[in-house]
């Protein structure tokens, strides 16, 4: 009789320990998962602000200014999209998430862009060019960027003048 108890309390104690060890497993899985969403915020944040230090950067120098600078394809692997809502908010939109900054300057779209969006997961080398008018108005430029002319090549159009 006792072999029979020895083998019924070997088959408990495994049964617990795979219990505990799946309990672990989820915990850290969990952990893993949030980690991950803290890191994809980041990114965004990050995107935020390298648009921003450009855009307050054209805002702080003479009339004509014109600069392109290039974002990245991925945030962290993962498609992501830009808009400009209202000239002075920046939305980026990744993941099922949006990071929403609100801008300090006012900032208006090249008219014949497609509206509000700078950057979408299609475009292969995502750039952003920004100009600065005589008027002090700050422009962003993405159509030209997106059919891959540079900032010196990029027509201006009669708003930005």
């Amino acid at each position: 009789m006792r072999r029979g108890q020895s083998g019924f309390e070997f088959i408990i104690l495994f049964g617990f320990l795979v219990l505990v060890f799946i309990g672990f497993a989820y915990i850290i899985q969990g952990r893993i998962v949030e980690q991950q969403l803290a890191n994809q915020r980041d990114l965004r944040v990050q995107l935020a602000d390298k648009i921003e230090r450009e855009l307050l950067l054209a805002s702080r120098v003479r009339p004509g200014y014109g600069r392109e600078f290039n974002i990245p394809v991925a945030l962290g692997g993962q498609d992501y999209n830009v808009t400009l809502e209202g000239g002075d908010t920046l939305v980026i939109r990744s993941n099922g998430e949006e990071y929403i900054r609100f801008l300090s300057i006012n900032v208006s779209l090249s008219p014949d862009q497609e509206p509000r969006l700078l950057v979408n997961e299609s475009m292969s080398s995502p750039r952003i060019i920004v100009r600065k008018n005589m008027w002090g108005d700050i422009y962003i430029n993405r159509t030209c960027a997106a059919k891959g002319l540079t900032y010196s090549n990029c027509p201006v159009t009669q708003e930005e003048h």
